[in-house]
């Protein structure tokens, strides 16, 4: 139980929370990949015969700004979103909420967006950092450490 007497959010919770995010990143790319290449598609099949290489030129940077536009929408909602509200659309769908373990304050835009980056770079390493909670007495992962957050359910 937390200070605040509030409980943390438990693992299921969490993973589903993720999952969800995970999924707004896909949905959001797919948009933006059906937006994208149904002109490159119509360029290419008015092209007649083999494509030209601006073709595959342009089919590259199609799958460049997909990407782009999926690691926007999710950092926009596990980052900033997520810092100044305390919760992603996953994390409000499940009814949890991230805080700053010191007062129970949201953490702010910056420091979500550097608990989302560390959550790729730190707690992906084979996969242990998102299995920290289940052995951490305050249900961290290895992000939630380093930016010093707690994830329990919301008010």
């Amino acid at each position: 139980m937390v200070a605040t007497g509030r409980s943390y959010a438990t693992y299921g919770t969490r993973l589903l929370a993720f999952l969800l995010d995970q999924f707004f990143g896909m949905v959001v790319g797919l948009l933006a990949l059906a937006l994208l290449f149904v002109p490159l598609g119509l360029l290419l099949a008015t092209g007649g015969g083999e494509p030209s290489p601006v073709a595959f030129v342009g089919l590259f940077v199609v799958m460049g700004l997909v990407w782009l536009g999926s690691l926007a929408a999710i950092y926009w909602n596990v980052g900033w979103r997520q810092g100044r509200t305390g919760q992603s659309l996953g994390k409000q769908a499940m009814g949890i909420e991230v805080v700053r373990v010191a007062d129970g304050s949201y953490l702010g835009a910056g420091t979500g967006v550097l608990r989302a980056l560390m959550a790729g770079l730190v707690s992906g390493f084979f996969l242990l950092g998102y299995l920290w909670p289940l052995w951490h007495d305050r249900e961290q992962t290895w992000h939630d450490l380093i930016v010093d957050s707690l994830v329990i359910a919301r008010r």
